[in-house]
């Protein structure tokens, strides 16, 4: 490729893409040509907000940079799991004395998003909840590698993505106690924090669950929420 031929230092090489949802053109993203240091943490994650861009298309890794620190997809993570590999390796190149990361304009690439695929299907709490902790390790990572505050994570890496598969499912149990017991695991204020309610529905749903008023929850969202 031009770019990594043009800069030897480069590391990591990221392309647009244009995304089809069943089978209809939804959203062209597309980056200005540039390139920044993996130490730049305000251009690369707080500017572009490389985070939300974490699908594993359209990018070339260093393949010797992988190797080196023994970087692989988490098998046992079924969401997000090329945006955790992503941000672990830019963590791991943010350390390395060559360390470019290129952007380019062009669209190489077509995603087609379809309504049943593996991005947007439920899978068991237990499943959920591990995507999560990874998620939320990794973020901890990015905090003590970077040296930054907590509070910029809050600000830029939301977790209700996470939050709202693990209400969803919890919705899967038929046991009322059960789901009951799993709400009251959630973290209230972080979910507070993150969620963005577009409908009224939604607003009145986060009212019951913030207010930990479990039972009119469970009942509207099992019963009347579909």
């Amino acid at each position: 490729m031009k770019v990594t031929n043009n800069n030897k230092n480069t590391i990591l090489c990221i392309g647009g893409l244009q995304i089809y949802r069943n089978n209809l053109k939804a959203e062209k993203i597309q980056f200005v040509e540039n390139t920044y240091n993996a130490n730049d943490f305000q251009n690369l994650f707080i500017n572009i907000k490389l985070h939300k861009y974490g699908f594993s298309v359209s990018k070339l890794y260093k393949r010797s940079l992988i190797n080196k620190y023994s970087l692989r997809f988490d098998e046992n993570v079924h969401i997000a799991e090329d945006c955790i590999f992503m941000m672990n390796f830019i963590i791991k190149a943010s350390q390395e004395r060559i360390n470019c990361i290129s952007f380019i304009k062009q669209c190489n690439y077509i995603y087609m998003i379809k309504g049943d695929s593996l991005s947007t299907s439920v899978k068991s709490y237990e499943k959920e909840i591990y995507s999560y902790n990874v998620y939320k390790k990794t973020l901890l990572k990015l905090e003590q590698s970077y040296k930054i505050n907590n509070t910029i994570l809050k600000k830029n890496f939301s977790t209700s993505f996470y939050l709202d598969r693990i209400i969803n499912s919890i919705y899967l149990l038929p046991n009322k106690k059960e789901r009951i017991n799993k709400l009251k695991l959630i973290d209230l204020q972080e979910y507070r924090i993150y969620k963005k309610c577009n409908t009224k529905i939604e607003r009145f749903l986060f009212f019951l669950l913030s207010n930990k008023l479990w039972f009119s929850f469970d009942f509207l969202r099992k019963h009347i929420i579909k």
